[in-house]
């Protein structure tokens, strides 16, 4: 099934918010260091990579 431009627009701009998002908690990571923090923001970073792999997947 093929995509609306539309569609890909919005899976173009979720995924620039995927990225940006993920860019945010790796700054984050290298200014804490509480270890709770720092491993909450890791845990993070793994479930919006996961989003944005998806979001990847469905151009593919």
């Amino acid at each position: 099934m093929a995509l609306t431009q539309k569609e890909l627009g919005y899976i173009s701009d979720e995924l620039a918010s995927e990225q940006l998002i993920i860019k945010k908690y790796q700054t984050a990571v290298n200014q804490v260091t509480d270890p709770q923090l720092k491993n909450l923001f890791q845990k993070n970073i793994g479930i919006h990579q996961n989003h944005y792999n998806s979001l990847l997947n469905l151009l593919r």
